[in-house]
């Protein structure tokens, strides 16, 4: 009977030590989860701020007040990033809800002003499978704006006109905080160097 007892302690020591084991390497991955999902965040937004994208969401935005809505290779520029992080959602390397935190608000309106674009690109290309992530994600997207209370709604003249206008500000500000940055590191180097 003693025998069976430290048996049966020393299993349940053995037991409670595996569970503790796997409870460590559960939380250990899911930090390592999270860490994966900061740093794409970071890029995406590294990516969404970068001059050339500043630059194509600043004329897609300016040619849309003026009613101009083509869908050509500027507005293939912003939406190509919009597939890419619709992508990023169906591979799971980012989470609806946190796309939805990160991106919703750019994603809903620039799909409602390329929609038309989108349906013509894939007739004239007899492609039904162009920006398919993007219009997945934008759907994602409208689903969890319904879960947590937002407006789920497709974006109107008015809307993406009032986006446009408030884009362009955006853009605008971003670009000349660029160009004095690197107007004064040129001063910079130059009083350096003299």
């Amino acid at each position: 009977m003693e025998v069976l007892a430290k048996e049966w302690f020393w299993a349940m020591i053995q037991a409670v030590g595996v569970l503790m084991t796997l409870a460590l390497i559960y939380r250990q991955m899911r930090l390592q989860t999270a860490s994966h999902v900061v740093q794409t965040l970071g890029a995406i937004h590294h990516r969404w701020s970068e001059d050339a994208m500043l630059r194509a969401r600043h004329t897609v935005c300016k040619r849309y007040i003026e009613g101009d809505v083509t869908f050509d290779s500027v507005s293939d520029y912003v939406g190509e990033f919009m597939e890419e992080l619709g992508t990023y959602v169906k591979i799971n390397a980012v989470p609806p809800d946190v796309m939805w935190d990160a991106q919703s608000w750019y994603v809903e309106h620039y799909y409602c002003m390329f929609k038309a674009g989108i349906e013509q690109t894939r007739q004239a290309n007899h492609e039904d499978t162009l920006y398919q992530d993007f219009q997945d994600l934008f759907a994602i997207l409208k689903n969890q704006s319904k879960r947590k209370g937002a407006p789920s709604v497709d974006r109107g003249p008015a809307d993406l006109r009032l986006f446009a206008e408030d884009e362009l500000r955006v853009t605008t500000a971003f670009l000349q905080l660029q160009q004095r940055g690197e107007s004064m590191a040129a001063t910079h180097i130059a009083e350096r160097d003299a």
